[in-house]
């Protein structure tokens, strides 16, 4: 049985939505309803400085009710990395080509994990328990 889809993105990119806490916010504040999830909180989404400059960028995490998104920045060096886990199968070619487009990508190496766990069965409880 399959307890969920975890999709690694790493992608090229140059930009200017990966220097901009708004412009991720924006996506992780959209993308959970564009691919049929439901998110929980507002995204959390900050300005990490580094005190080596082109490691600085943006962090960003949403909860959805199938488990999270997250997305960390260099737009220093051109690229950004992305997570989408979610116990709901979900269409991974059409997120990919949200993702890629909204944050222009010029190239994404992308790794869809299946989760399989043999997952216990819950006892239901009688009437007599």
């Amino acid at each position: 049985m399959m307890y969920g889809q975890h999709m690694i993105i790493d992608a090229i990119s140059r930009s200017k939505k990966l220097s901009s806490t708004e412009a991720v916010f924006r996506f992780l504040d959209e993308l959970p309803k564009q691919i049929g999830m439901k998110k929980i909180i507002t995204p959390y989404v900050i300005p990490y400085e580094h005190e080596v400059p082109e490691d600085s960028g943006v962090s960003g995490f949403v909860m959805i009710a199938e488990s999270h998104i997250s997305v960390h920045t260099y737009p220093h060096r051109g690229f950004f990395l992305m997570d989408v886990f979610s116990c709901k199968e979900f269409d991974a070619e059409k997120t990919v080509e949200l993702i890629k487009d909204y944050f222009e990508a010029e190239d994404a190496r992308v790794q869809l994990v299946e989760r399989k766990l043999p997952l216990p069965q819950i006892k239901k409880k009688t009437v007599q328990e």
